[in-house]
């Protein structure tokens, strides 16, 4: 069944129940949702990996990313280039304290291009949400960089971070553009699809 409001009441609903949820639970949730994504087979299994870098009431991912630059995986974090295009840039140094970072138009750190190269062969894309439904759909801020990345590049993995509140059982409505994810880890665990 599909949900019955339209994507940008839903996204203004579920942003404002996120945006409730305790400093406190944001952080023990987002530790085992670290976990959960660590001692995942995709996470194993693949390399090249894009993440983001966690912004207001979003799963926090900054432990997340020290740690898989301390795995030696190689980790691309995002840069809004203009009002189409987004690209994963190669953090090369060994610690989020030694990466130059810079405020994006939204207000996200983004690593500074001039000091990064371009990492477009991701095999697994760690993406953040607003909400995200139990077929695999995700509901992002409305400006489809997501979607547009994952359909120019076509990463083999896309996992979505997200507290288990914003899971919802009826089905977001859906457009074209709009791409699914293949797995959505919350503080209860992975979700497949």
């Amino acid at each position: 069944m599909y949900y019955k409001i339209d994507k940008n009441t839903l996204r203004k609903e579920l942003l404002l129940k996120r945006n409730s949820i305790e400093i406190q639970y944001i952080e023990s949730a987002s530790t085992k949702i670290a976990l959960f994504l660590l001692q995942s087979k995709e996470y194993q299994k693949f390399q090249n990996i894009g993440l983001y870098y966690s912004f207001g009431s979003e799963v926090k991912t900054l432990g997340l990313i020290d740690t898989a630059l301390s795995n030696t995986k190689y980790i691309g974090l995002p840069v809004i280039i203009d009002q189409e295009k987004m690209c994963f840039y190669h953090i090369k140094e060994s610690n989020l304290n030694s990466v130059i970072f810079q405020k994006s138009r939204y207000g996200i750190n983004e690593p500074d291009i001039k000091c990064h190269e371009v990492m477009d062969n991701i095999e697994l894309l760690v993406v953040p949400g607003i909400g995200f439904d139990r077929q695999g759909n995700r509901l992002g801020y409305g400006k489809g960089y997501y979607d547009k990345f994952i359909n120019t590049f076509k990463p083999k993995f896309v996992m979505g971070l997200s507290f288990a509140s914003q899971v919802i059982d009826d089905r977001f409505p859906v457009e074209t553009n709009d791409r699914k994810i293949n797995g959505l880890v919350t503080e209860k665990g992975i979700i497949y699809f």
